[in-house]
C-alpha cells in the first residue's frame, strides 16, 4: 500500500453584504452606529482565518489542534451557508484521518465533499472528493471500490482537462493496479501519466512518474530495475528544484540497495537524503530515514549502531508527533535487544510499542505487538533456571493474558 500526500484544494466564495447607517442622534455630531452582530464578511473573513490557521497545523502534524481548529471553521461556514469553504474545510480533515490512517472516518468526511461538490457543481473538488475516496478505500483494503472511485476520479479530471488530478489519478490507479498484481495495467496507468507531465514540461511529475515505476520493480523483487528507475528520476528532481522529492527519491533507493544487501550503499544515500529533510525540516521523514540506516546496521548484526540511529528516530518521530511510526521504532529496538538475548529490554520496548498501538484503529499493528510480546515473556519465562520458578510463571500468566487479547483480532 502507498500511502499518497493530498494537496489541500482553495476554494475562495464571495459574499457582499450592505452596511447600514444609523441616523443621527439628536444634539450629537452624526456618526456611523456600530452593530454588535458581526456581518456575513466578516465571519467568512474569520472562517477563513480559521482554516488557514489548521492548514498551517496540519502541516506541522500537530493533527488534533488542525481538526479542532478546522471544525471551528466549519461551523462558521455552514453558519453563514458557504457550501464551497464547508468542502474544502470537510476534505482538509479527511485528509487528516487519511494519514491518522482512520480510513473509515476519512471515507465519511470523503463523501460528504463529493456530495458538496455535486451540490455546487465543482468539477475539481469532485475530482478530488472521488480520488480521496479512492486511496481511503485501497489502504482499507477494498481494492474494488478503490479502483472504482479512481476511474471516476480520472474520468472527471478528463473532462474538465484538469491536468493536475488526471496525473494524480493516474499515479493512484497505477498503485491500485500494483495491488491487484495487474503488473501491466499499472505499468500502462504510469506510461500514460509520464508522457503528460514531459509533454508540459512538468518535471516534478516526470520525476514522481520515475519514481513509481521504479517501485512496480521494487515489489517485484526486482531492484536493480528499481534502482535503474531511481537514478532517472533523481536528476530530474534535482532540475525541478523540490527538495522533498529528491529526498524522497533517495530514501526509497536506499532501501532498494538494502534489499539488494548493499547495506553500505544503502546508508550512504540515506545519509544524503538526511541531509536534505534536515535542511527542509521534516522530522517525519528524518524519522523514517534513520530509522532505515538503523535497519541497515541491524541487519549487518552492528546493534550498538543499530540501537544508536534507532534512538535519534525515536526522538524525530516524536517531535513529528507520529505515534504509529514511534511505535514501529519501539518494536525495532525490541528486536535488536532479541538478537542479542537481553531479555528484559526487548520486553520493555515491545510493551512501550504495543502501549502506542492500542491508541490506534490499526489492529493488525496490535496483533504484531501482541504476538512479538507474548513471544518475548514465553522466551524469558523459559530461562527459569537463571531467574526462578515464580518468575517463570509470572512471565507464562502473561502470555496467556496477551494471546487471550490477541486472539478477537483479525489477521492482516
Amino acid at each position: 500500500m502507498r500511502l499518497v500526500n493530498a494537496n489541500v484544494a482553495l476554494l475562495l466564495a464571495c459574499s457582499t453584504t450592505i452596511a447600514l447607517c444609523a441616523p443621527p442622534l439628536a444634539g450629537r455630531s452624526p456618526v456611523l452606529a456600530q452593530s454588535s452582530t458581526p456581518s456575513a464578511t466578516d465571519r467568512k473573513a474569520e472562517a477563513d482565518r480559521l482554516f488557514n490557521q489548521g492548514t498551517k497545523q496540519q502541516e506541522q502534524n500537530q493533527n488534533e489542534a488542525a481538526i479542532a481548529t478546522f471544525q471551528r471553521a466549519l461551523l462558521i461556514y455552514r453558519e453563514i451557508h458557504d457550501r464551497p469553504g464547508e468542502g474544502k474545510t470537510l476534505r482538509s480533515i479527511g485528509v487528516i484521518y487519511f494519514n491518522l490512517k482512520d480510513y473509515p472516518k476519512a471515507i465519511a468526511f470523503a463523501q460528504q465533499v463529493l456530495d458538496i461538490a455535486r451540490e455546487i457543481k465543482d468539477t475539481d473538488l469532485e475530482s478530488r472528493a472521488l480520488n480521496n475516496l479512492g486511496i481511503a478505500h485501497q489502504n482499507a483494503g477494498d481494492l474494488t471500490k478503490g479502483l472504482d472511485y479512481l476511474q471516476q476520479s480520472l474520468a472527471v479530471a478528463q473532462k474538465d482537462q484538469n491536468q493536475f488530478m488526471v496525473l494524480s489519478a493516474l499515479k493512484n490507479l497505477a498503485g491500485v493496479y500494483q495491488d491487484l498484481k495487474q503488473l501491466e495495467k499499472a505499468i500502462a496507468a504510469l506510461q500514460q501519466g509520464l508522457a503528460i507531465a514531459r509533454a508540459t514540461s512538468n518535471l516534478a511529475k516526470a520525476a514522481d512518474f520515475l519514481t513509481s515505476f521504479g517501485d512496480v520493480y521494487n515489489s517485484q523483487d526486482q531492484y536493480p530495475q528499481a534502482i535503474e528507475f531511481y537514478q532517472q528520476a533523481l536528476p530530474v528532481a534535482r532540475q525541478a528544484h523540490d527538495k522533498r522529492l529528491e529526498a524522497s527519491i533517495l530514501r526509497v533507493m536506499g532501501f532498494a540497495y538494502s534489499n539488494q544487501k548493499q547495506y553500505e550503499q544503502a546508508i550512504a544515500t540515506h545519509q544524503q537524503a538526511l541531509a536534505i529533510v534536515r535542511e527542509i525540516p521534516d522530522p517525519a521523514q528524518e524519522a523514517f530515514l534513520l530509522s532505515g540506516i538503523g535497519d541497515a546496521y541491524k541487519n549487518q548484526n552492528q546493534y550498538k549502531q543499530a540501537i544508536d540511529f534507532y534512538q535519534q528516530a525515536l526522538i524525530a518521530a516524536r517531535a513529528a508527533k507520529d505515534k504509529p511510526f514511534e511505535a514501529n521504532i519501539l518494536a525495532a529496538m525490541a528486536t535488536v535487544y532479541f538478537l542479542q538475548n537481553d531479555f528484559d529490554h526487548q520486553i520493555e520496548f515491545a510493551q512501550q510499542a504495543l502501549s502506542l498501538r492500542r491508541e490506534t484503529t490499526d489492529e493488525s499493528a496490535q496483533l504484531s505487538s501482541l504476538v512479538q510480546l507474548s513471544y518475548y515473556h514465553w522466551q524469558r519465562g523459559s530461562n527459569f533456571k537463571h531467574r526462578g520458578m515464580s518468575a517463570a510463571r509470572a512471565d507464562y500468566a502473561r502470555v496467556i493474558e496477551l494471546v487471550q487479547e490477541a486472539l478477537p483480532l483479525p489477521e492482516s
